[in-house]
């Protein structure tokens, strides 16, 4: 016999198996990477935020309007589909993801309580709406569940996909390449040029040696802390990286050039011993990364380190 209670533990499993197959996904992830492709070419693609801003979308609606039918006010409930979901992307994308995974969670309690207050009689009678007849359960609380478990397999699925697409061997090719790219600027640059401080602001082509040494260092160790989550967990780096940054190049103000010439080179042996142990399927294993509020692949950690040569290319 299904009951208030029987629907609200259904419509919670739902959330609940949403929200897990986030789990572990990176910020890059879920707000960067194409999750729909554009249905139109004047379009923009979705991202997993923004499939989670069109879930915020359709729950506010069924928050307005199911008391609405409860007291035979509805008028007018049908919309354009494609209309409103782009209307609800665009008012959540420049919005934190946080902020949109704390509307997801919150619209879905405040659901839960407005149906517990509520009975099945209510939910079940039949109300004619704009010349169509229907009940609360059929329109909304079923059409909620069935389109919940559709985008959650949606997204496992599309997780599978993204594993299938790391290649070990790319992405150590690319890493060689940036690293081999960034050396021979530094190959190209006298000494005067590498410790005269004008690039990225105050920083010298030296202090900017140390600090990816010091990034490699970092990285080597969230990405053992991924591989093997018995060792101690990973340093996270501040809030305000761009202090951070600073406070390291500070500490490695006074070393000489030749000790951070060598120190690079070592910082990078010892990433590249690490990740030469790993087999094809580590490469997936998912973990926090060494600044707040993030995780993710060891694969996109290993990228991060080939990228950060590539910003700091050019400088001099």
């Amino acid at each position: 016999m299904t009951t208030i209670s029987s629907i609200i533990d259904e419509l919670k499993l739902g959330r609940e198996a949403l929200l897990k197959s986030l789990d572990g996904l990176s910020q890059r992830e879920l707000t960067e990477l194409e999750f729909y492709p554009p249905a139109m070419p004047n379009e923009v693609g979705w991202t997993v935020k923004d499939l989670l801003a069109h879930l915020i979308g359709w729950d506010e609606r069924a928050l307005t309007l199911i008391p609405l039918l409860l007291q035979n006010y509805a008028t007018k409930i049908w919309v354009q589909t494609d209309e409103y979901n782009q209307k609800l992307v665009a008012q959540w994308r420049d919005k934190p993801l946080q902020e949109v995974i704390v509307a997801v969670k919150n619209n879905h309690r405040r659901l839960v309580d407005l149906l517990n207050a509520t009975t099945m009689t209510a939910i079940d009678m039949r109300r004619e709406c704009d010349g169509r007849v229907l009940t609360i359960r059929s329109y909304f609380i079923d059409e909620l569940r069935d389109h919940e478990e559709q985008h959650t397999a949606e997204i496992v699925q599309w997780r599978h996909n993204l594993e299938q697409q790391i290649d070990p061997t790319v992405i150590k090719a690319v890493l060689a390449e940036n690293r081999a790219k960034f050396m021979a600027m530094v190959n190209s640059l006298d000494e005067a040029a590498l410790v005269q401080k004008r690039v990225a602001g105050k920083w010298s082509m030296k202090d900017i040696i140390g600090h990816l040494a010091e990034w490699e260092r970092i990285i080597l160790e969230a990405a053992q802390y991924i591989y093997d989550p018995s060792l101690s967990e990973v340093t996270m780096l501040s809030n305000n990286l761009d202090e951070w940054n600073k406070m390291m190049v500070a500490r490695r103000e006074f070393k000489p050039l030749s000790a951070e010439l060598k120190f690079l080179p070592f910082a990078q042996a010892e990433l590249d011993e690490f990740i030469n142990t790993l087999r094809p399927l580590d490469w997936r294993l998912r973990g926090p990364f060494p600044w707040p509020d993030d995780q993710g692949t060891l694969a996109e950690l290993v990228m991060h380190v080939a990228e950060h040569y590539l910003d700091h290319l050019g400088r001099e």
